[in-house]
């Protein structure tokens, strides 16, 4: 059987940050600017004259056709033939005209979206764990035992006894570290609901046997790069991890992610992406990914959040009590978006496979046992708000649906 690799994208946006002056002239950055879009990003103005950009070659990559033009590499990659790097403003047409060169976009800038948050007193089961009917899978013997989930977001927190044993590797593609400790906070709380260990204290994740990689790709102020995202999923699918777990995605396209999810996939992959706290979000909306939408407690629908034809399932994602860590917070809180909920499915899948559920059924498994919810006594939700509704870990990994009960009700500050 292929090892799984389910790649769950959560709730960051690649932005443009409002303009800033270039120092160059309006003549080379007038070149630059068509290229990238109307309102350019400060990714390519971290430094006057110089610009940060993805070059995808068509063959082999060639560092040194960047050096020849004054820029310097930050990073070449071998799942497709990219490169990062620095270069002088007035060299990005030359690129992008280059024979060797396929196309040239811009490294963007990744953000967390700003998600409600609060402390709360401890919970073993965490309503979300038991809207899921995760814990009806544990009671059983599965537990994730053997599936590898990576967190690529901002870290986990490496210390935190309720995470103990559970991170088997780490990394960061950050500037100012190799580790991957969260000094930012959302990836701690993520890995927290996939897998928080079962242990009498704290919280218990959906999948709480399973072994996380915790690759930092968000810096300690909530943002990192596009080229860091891409090499996070590189080094992941080296690592053969089973499940990502990734917290980014943007309104727009981009052409290097997408053709790395897309070898991804084309590996037997599973990729799942947080479908966004508004407006349509990429990955997510990528045919390759499985969309994932969030719900309340009563099985409601925020509207504010992400929708569309692309949306494939929804799960908890408001007010969800998990890990946080212990150097920022009490070492637990809530936090709510559809970063919550795209979690809930990564570790209902690691339950599956450590089932030994095969990957090329996981998605089609995950549609049909899924759980349609009702807008109000006489319809349901449309297909853009909840795609197949629900996701039924019980069913999806049992065949049996006894836990329709919720008796892990949240209290929300």
């Amino acid at each position: 059987m292929r090892r799984a690799l389910i790649v769950t994208c959560v709730n960051v946006v690649m932005l443009f940050i409002a303009s800033v002056v270039y120092a160059g002239g309006n003549t080379t950055w007038g070149v630059v600017k068509s290229l990238f879009r109307d309102d350019p990003s400060p990714v390519a103005r971290t430094v006057p004259g110089s610009v940060k950009i993805l070059i995808r070659f068509k063959e082999a990559p060639d560092p040194g056709l960047m050096q020849g033009l004054g820029g310097k590499v930050k990073r070449s990659y071998h799942v497709i033939p990219l490169v990062a790097a620095d270069v002088p403003a007035d060299a990005v047409s030359k690129l992008a005209a280059h024979p060797k060169v396929a196309y040239v976009e811009p490294d963007e800038i990744v953000r967390l979206e700003p998600s409600d948050s609060g402390d709360g007193p401890p919970q073993v089961l965490p309503w979300g764990v038991d809207r899921v009917d995760a814990e009806f899978v544990h009671t059983v013997g599965y537990k994730g035992s053997g599936v590898i989930v990576s967190i690529i977001d901002s870290g986990v927190d490496l210390d935190h006894p309720d995470l103990e044993g559970a991170v088997v590797a780490d990394t960061a593609f950050v500037e100012y570290t190799s580790s991957g400790d969260d000094d930012y906070g959302h990836g701690t709380h993520v890995a927290g609901i996939v897998a928080a260990r079962d242990n009498g204290f704290g919280v218990i994740g959906v999948a709480p046997e399973a072994d996380l990689y915790a690759v930092k790709v968000i810096n300690r102020e909530g943002w990192g790069y596009l080229s860091d995202v891409i090499a996070g999923i590189e080094w992941s699918i080296d690592g053969e991890a089973d499940v990502i777990n990734m917290s980014f995605g943007q309104p727009g396209e981009s052409r290097a992610l997408h053709e790395v999810l897309r070898k991804a996939y084309e590996g037997g992959i599973i990729l799942v992406a947080a479908a966004g706290n508004g407006g349509r979000n990429i990955p997510a909306a990528y045919d390759e990914v499985i969309a994932v939408g969030g719900t309340d407690w009563h099985d409601r629908i925020p509207p504010f959040w992400s929708k569309g034809p692309y949306l494939e399932l929804v799960a908890p994602g408001v007010g969800i009590y998990s890990t946080l860590p212990i150097d920022l917070s009490a070492g637990y809180g809530y936090i709510s978006g559809t970063s919550m909920s795209a979690a809930h499915v990564s570790g209902t899948v690691a339950l599956m496979l450590s089932k030994g559920i095969g990957s090329e059924v996981v998605r089609s498994t995950l549609q049909t046992t899924a759980d349609k919810l009702m807008r109000n006594s006489n319809a349901e939700y449309p297909s853009s708000w909840q795609g197949y509704g629900l996701v039924d870990a019980e069913e999806a990994v049992l065949g049996s649906e006894d836990g329709d009960d919720l008796s892990a009700l949240p209290v929300w500050p």
